[in-house]
């Protein structure tokens, strides 16, 4: 039996999917509050999360308005210069994940 994934990645890949689910929104508020009540008080891991899913899509031009409102969101700067870094070192595809 394989290694069951911890409650941190869980909440990250539940986090990323909201992103991901939504990436096409042109009201990214409701997608904030879903994000906000879904890492129930995780912050760092809110973070970390949309961060990254952020700096590895910006520039794309479907994603511009969830992506710039997530850039604002607290402490999502680090996150997605290692997104941008991730999405450079990618040739032909895209990373998914942490």
């Amino acid at each position: 039996m394989g290694h069951p994934l911890s409650p941190d990645t869980m909440l990250r890949i539940s986090l990323e999917s909201i992103c991901s689910r939504n990436q096409y929104t042109d009201d990214p508020g409701p997608v904030i509050e879903e994000l906000y009540r879904v890492a129930g008080g995780r912050d760092d891991i809110l973070a970390e999360a949309v961060g990254v899913w952020a700096g590895c899509r910006e520039g794309e031009e479907y994603t511009r308005v969830l992506v710039e409102a997530l850039l604002q969101l607290p402490g999502v700067g680090e996150w997605a210069a290692l997104g941008r870094k991730r999405r450079a070192s990618q040739r032909g595809g895209m990373y998914f994940g942490m």
